[in-house]
């Protein structure tokens, strides 16, 4: 339902299959579904939720840092990220969202630096 635009199906989806079985990538799901809405509070609820079921989890932390960033909140969107890239080096989507806040945060360099790094991981983002 998310991938045609039916959110609110998706959202009800999600939330039976957790209920039946919660997991950190039902979590994540979901929480994906209410960024789309731009419901980024919601989604960072479900994310920590994920991180608190998987605290390695390394998509969650990057899909809370890129709501955080949406709210303005750049250091703590930088410190989500920073642990995503922790947990898995090889992320380039996370490496990718990192350089949009350190732009938000005027960090040119470690933007172009991340940049660069998402590029050498993965060339969509070249």
């Amino acid at each position: 339902y998310n991938n045609l635009g039916h959110y609110q199906l998706a959202i009800n989806d999600y939330t039976k299959a957790i209920q039946l079985d919660p997991s950190a990538s039902r979590y994540t799901n979901r929480g994906s579904t209410y960024y789309d809405l731009r419901h980024y509070q919601l989604a960072i609820n479900d994310y920590t939720k994920a991180i608190q079921l998987d605290p390695d989890y390394a998509h969650a932390y990057a899909n809370r840092g890129n709501s955080y960033d949406e709210l303005g909140q750049y250091q703590q969107a930088i410190l989500e990220l920073n642990t995503a890239i922790q947990l898995d080096p090889d992320f380039a989507w996370a490496h990718f969202i990192r350089a949009f806040v350190y732009r938000h945060l005027g960090q040119t360099a470690n933007a172009n630096a991340d940049d660069a790094m998402a590029c050498s991981l993965d060339s969509k983002y070249c």
